[in-house]
């Protein structure tokens, strides 16, 4: 066969076998060791061919991320096609096109700048208004607990460094010990692979790192966990998302009056029922109240009194401003005596599915998103705040509400730690998506905010997957997904337990890397600089 047309399927296959092994690293396939490797065969391309690269990646991420994320189309037919070709362009494919250039001035300070540079734009891409955590490659390996410890002082963007940095390592160990057939000649501008006695040194740094990381992790996972005087019940519903709430309003007060009151004899501190348990509009405004508003809370107060125990539920919220009216995805808490007590506004709605993220731009394509989906448009709430709750020997609890796609946010959640939480409860709806592959990822992100923060996390859904998590990222209990139950339990908490260095100072990783990137920016010019001055006449 022709060497081109040998050259082009073995690149395709290159560019194909990536994104397969990188979603195998993901739930619900949880084969999170295969991500250590899965992008050297993508490295062979960009860095042993000199034309069309690009096309290669762009193909490379569109895949990946369809694969991945193939449980969005239930949305809106244009779902997948407009994530996987916007993710798989700005978030693949190009900080690795762009990672050719630090490859072909030196490959040694590339293994340090090349994961600096993918980690920023893991940054971007959930800073933007399209935010999208799903599929920054940290996240695979939520079930590794002694690699994903160090969390607590540089998040999950740490992780992903270090995955890239092991697959470029892997990748320039396989081309220095079996180069390919061309790499020496200098005039193709990339670096010579390392002579064994240049390699043996990064050997030993990349060593040094790894067994820092993972003794850092042991150390961790070994830490004092103590049980609280903290009686917690979780019920998951199993509610489909397009029934008419108030034709069921019965049905459903009656599942949960029976979820939070047996067994009548067992102590409960505190009931947690989903996200939008409440899937109808409420007001506090006694002046102005929607239909069947006073009903509905009155009902909910009735059960938490007679069952003497604080209960929190999330419902859709309405508040009426002059002649405005403002819409929330809200989560209220009663206290052992029925009184409202608290109240959270969700802070980060869904592009999309809760507000539209381009404001006055495009008003047509809102009209269209609202027309053939389920998309509501709601008002942001401020930024978090402590709900208290007391068990039953009046000892106070602080609790950070976390609402649904929150959750894939560390920079926000972390605030809770600022303000002395302690811990953290996540109500959400996933059962829209009809997919058990998509519960499993967006619950994989509860266990970073866990170990970010040293708190227990507390998942609640409807639909699932509801589970409870320690503080250092264990899933202790969980429900099986798409149908109801109950988890009971109690809260655990890391004895003596301090702010981590991420809860308190953020995302400081992601500085250095951008340090880091300027720094190799302006080395790599240096070196064009010096290369065209030696080639002069």
């Amino acid at each position: 066969m022709n060497k081109k047309y040998t050259d082009l399927l073995l690149n395709i296959f290159l560019s194909g076998i990536t994104p397969i092994l990188l979603v195998l690293s993901f739930p619900p396939y949880n084969r999170s060791y295969l991500i250590w490797f899965a992008l050297t065969p993508i490295f062979r391309i960009i860095y042993n061919k000199k034309s069309k690269i690009f096309f290669y990646l762009l193909f490379s991420g569109i895949l990946y991320y369809v694969l991945l994320l193939n449980w969005v189309q239930i949305f809106h037919r244009f779902s997948l096609p407009f994530i996987s070709i916007i993710s798989g362009l700005f978030f693949f494919a190009l900080p690795l096109t762009i990672s050719t250039y630090f490859y072909r001035r030196n490959s040694l300070f590339s293994l340090f700048i090349i994961p600096s540079l993918w980690v920023i734009f893991e940054y971007i891409k959930t800073s933007w208004p399209l935010s999208f955590a799903f599929g920054i490659l940290g996240y695979s390996q939520y079930n590794s607990l002694g690699v994903i410890q160090i969390s607590d002082i540089a998040g999950v963007y740490c992780i992903s460094y270090l995955i890239i940095y092991i697959n470029i390592f892997i990748y320039y160990l396989i081309e220095t010990l079996f180069p390919v057939k061309g790499n020496k000649n200098n005039s193709d501008k990339r670096a010579v692979p390392f002579k064994p006695a240049e390699f043996a040194k990064i050997v030993l740094i990349t060593a040094l790192i790894t067994t820092g990381i993972i003794t850092y992790g042991q150390l961790k996972l070994n830490s004092k966990l103590i049980a609280e005087e903290m009686t917690i019940k979780m019920i998951q519903t199993n509610h489909g998302s397009n029934t008419a709430w108030l034709s069921k309003k019965e049905e459903y007060l009656r599942e949960y009056e029976e979820g939070i009151m047996e067994p009548e004899n067992k102590i409960i501190d505190l009931a947690i029922l989903p996200e939008n348990a409440v899937k109808t509009y409420v007001s506090l405004d006694k002046k102005w109240q929607p239909r069947e508003s006073t009903n509905i809370l009155n009902r909910l107060s009735s059960i938490s009194r007679r069952k003497k125990s604080a209960l929190l539920f999330g419902t859709l919220e309405i508040e009426r401003n002059g002649r405005t009216l403002h819409k929330f995805n809200s989560a209220f808490l009663f206290d052992r005596y029925g009184n409202l007590t608290g109240r959270y506004r969700k802070a980060i709605l869904v592009p999309f599915g809760e507000e539209y993220p381009f404001g006055e731009y495009f008003k047509i394509l809102d009209k269209k998103i609202l027309k053939e989906t389920s998309a509501l448009r709601l008002k942001r709430g401020s930024n978090p705040n402590i709900l208290t709750v007391y068990n039953r020997n009046g000892k106070k609890f602080r609790i950070g509400v976390i609402i649904c796609y929150e959750s894939t946010d560390g920079r926000y959640v972390r605030q809770y730690s600022s303000k002395n939480a302690d811990f953290l409860v996540n109500l959400t709806s996933d059962a829209w998506t009809k997919n058990n592959k998509a519960l499993i990822q967006h619950a994989s992100f509860g266990v970073f905010r866990a170990i970010e923060n040293r708190m227990s996390f507390l998942r609640i859904g409807n639909g699932g997957l509801s589970c409870t998590i320690d503080p250092l990222g264990k899933i202790i209990k969980r429900l099986p997904t798409f149908q109801r139950g109950i988890i009971t339990t109690e809260l655990i908490k890391v004895k003596n337990r301090n702010k981590t260095i991420y809860s308190g100072s953020g995302d400081l990783f992601i500085i250095l890397c951008l340090i880091l990137t300027i720094l190799g920016s302006l080395y790599a010019i240096k070196l064009k600089a010096a290369h065209r001055n030696a080639i002069k006449p």
